[in-house]
């Protein structure tokens, strides 16, 4: 009897403690918040002051410059260093798709943005001279410049931990029910999750990198229109944002430093790429 009883309640032990929020005793300040940037398919968060990749990454364009010339140099062939047109920055898909205005132009993602130069050949010369080209060109010439990739642990932790106690709030699993209802309610079949985004029907459309077709655009402006009119984005991103902002408060000066310091670096490498285009 004593070990059927220790047995139940080490199972109920197991069962509370699933449920436990590892980030409950978070600070949260409700009244922070997030701009959703309609015309800039963006989502702005507090944090997003200090986001490094908010930059021009002149650093690794430099690194690609570089590869090219020692390549061009080895090979002996003109060939242009493919790179990419466009931004991927502004995608806004950290909640799903949720601009209506964007998808009814671009279906699920802008086609727009793809690579330019001659990038097949480019790619088999990059193969056969890029540990050569490395040792021999490339990190020594790096070096004089500047640091590459600069760590940025502060940015990285506030950015994670404001994340995962959102994802734990109640709030969030509430307006993610909102929204699969409305999509229910609009034929569509959410995937389901904490953390997932998107409906089971995008399976099945014929992907291109042509224009979309009036299916994905259908389906794509569904997921958009029912995130607007149940205000699933904007309540997920203010949730994070009112995780992010006592955080911010509390690392304000390592997170300044350390954004000052990824932005000086990447200065170094601007006139190099500038004047090497």
């Amino acid at each position: 009897m004593r070990k059927t009883a220790l047995r139940l309640l080490f199972v109920v032990f197991l069962v509370s403690s699933c449920g436990v929020n590892p980030y409950s005793n978070y600070e949260k300040d409700n009244s922070a918040r997030a701009i959703l940037d309609y015309e800039h398919n963006r989502i702005i968060k507090p944090l997003d002051s200090y986001d490094p990749h908010s930059l021009v990454p002149y650093g690794s364009r430099a690194s690609d410059i570089l590869y090219g010339q020692c390549i061009r140099q080895k090979s002996g062939m003109d060939l242009k260093v493919p790179h990419v047109t466009g931004s991927f920055f502004g995608q806004g898909r950290e909640y799903g798709l949720w601009n209506p205005e964007y998808t009814s132009r671009y279906g699920l993602y802008d086609r727009s943005q793809g690579v330019e130069g001659n990038n097949e050949e480019y790619s088999l010369n990059y193969q056969k001279y890029r540990d050569e080209c490395k040792t021999e060109y490339v990190d020594p010439k790096i070096s004089e410049l500047g640091e590459v990739y600069v760590d940025t642990p502060v940015y990285d932790d506030i950015k994670n931990q404001s994340y995962g106690a959102a994802s734990h709030d109640s709030g969030w699993g509430k307006a993610r029910e909102k929204w699969f209802d409305c999509l229910r309610a609009k034929g569509l079949t959410p995937i389901g999750g904490d953390t997932s985004w998107g409906v089971v029907e995008e399976s099945s459309l014929q992907m291109s990198n042509d224009a979309p077709s009036e299916e994905e655009i259908r389906i794509a402006t569904i997921e958009a229109q029912c995130s607007k009119d149940t205000g699933m984005a904007q309540t997920l991103a203010d949730l994070e944002a009112s995780y992010q902002a006592p955080l911010i408060k509390k690392h304000e000066v390592q997170l300044q430093a350390e954004f000052e310091r990824y932005k000086a670096e990447n200065e170094k490498f601007k006139k190099f790429v500038l004047d090497n285009q």
